[in-house]
């Protein structure tokens, strides 16, 4: 009670579930999985999706009802191409947070990345959006962790950890994507 509640692609839900959703949200009510005793809640719901709900009204696809139900205040977020002066900013968070993750926060210095490397992530059209981007930064540290690199800014003075346009997944450092990019 008094939580938040998120649901991611709202519009990938099927006709059932909307209908069950819209019962929750009206009446405040839920009966837990083997249970048969209704429970009062009070969360505040927060949903996205990549779809155009009001075309999925249209093809019947997404309950009317739900929708107004649902829509409060709206945040249009463009994709990651759109707005590629982001990507920067997300790579060093996804480093910090790949860094912290393996535990190295506190025994060595976080790794950079090479002009070379920044150019190509932000050059790429990221059809998975934010989520592929964490997820090819976490596997490009791994990458270079595994390398041996791990090792590096110790005390023993070694230079920091970089990662490299070399610790980019193959889909992505190709020449055929860089086309692509600008789509």
């Amino acid at each position: 009670g008094g939580g938040t509640l998120f649901l991611d692609e709202i519009g990938d839900m099927p006709l059932k579930m909307q209908a069950k959703l819209l019962r929750v949200l009206e009446t405040g009510t839920v009966v837990r999985v083997g249970s048969n005793e209704p429970r009062q809640t009070n969360v505040r719901l927060v949903s996205a999706t990549n779809k155009d709900l009001q075309a999925m009204i249209a093809k019947g696809e997404f309950r009317e009802d739900l929708y107004f139900r649902i829509k409060g205040a709206q945040v249009t977020l463009p994709p990651l191409r759109d707005r590629r002066e982001d990507i920067p900013r997300i790579v060093r968070h996804a480093i910090a947070r790949a860094w912290k993750q393996m535990g190295f926060e506190a025994s060595r210095p976080m790794p950079g990345i090479t002009d070379a490397a920044m150019m190509r992530l932000t050059s790429y059209h990221w059809p998975g959006n934010v989520r592929q981007l964490l997820n090819t930064v976490q596997n490009m540290v791994v990458s270079a962790v595994g390398e041996g690199d791990g090792s590096a800014g110790s005390a023993t003075g070694e230079a920091a950890l970089t990662l490299d346009t070399r610790h980019i997944p193959d889909e992505i450092r190709s020449a055929d994507q860089i086309g692509r990019a600008h789509v």
